[in-house]
């Protein structure tokens, strides 16, 4: 059974939301050394654009003051990266399909 505390701390987080601080930018990386490497397609160009807007989104967030001063009221800034979740995560995903068609074939 999962117990919440209902008595958190605005700002106050759990652990494991956290580690997207660090996995989301490594993704980021990841899927922008894919998509370069295959620039001939439109899509690889779309989903380097998509990298670009994310990364962007990431620097101006790290890099202005209320950030840093009161990161629970402007964390909504970081809401149009969920544009590019899908292109983070391709990576990820195809190298796990991939894995299991092996396994299985």
């Amino acid at each position: 059974m999962i117990v919440h505390n209902l008595q958190a701390q605005p700002g106050q987080c759990e652990s494991w939301p956290l580690a997207w601080g660090v996995v989301y930018p490594v993704l980021l990386v990841i899927a922008a050394v894919g998509a370069v490497g295959g620039l001939w397609a439109v899509r690889q160009v779309a989903r380097l654009a998509l990298v670009l807007a994310g990364a962007m989104i990431l620097l101006a967030y790290a890099t202005s003051e209320p950030a840093g001063v009161v990161p629970t009221t402007s964390v909504r800034y970081l809401s149009p990266l969920m544009v590019c979740v899908p292109v983070v995560l391709w990576p990820l995903w195809s190298a796990v399909s991939r894995r299991t068609i092996v396994a299985g074939a």
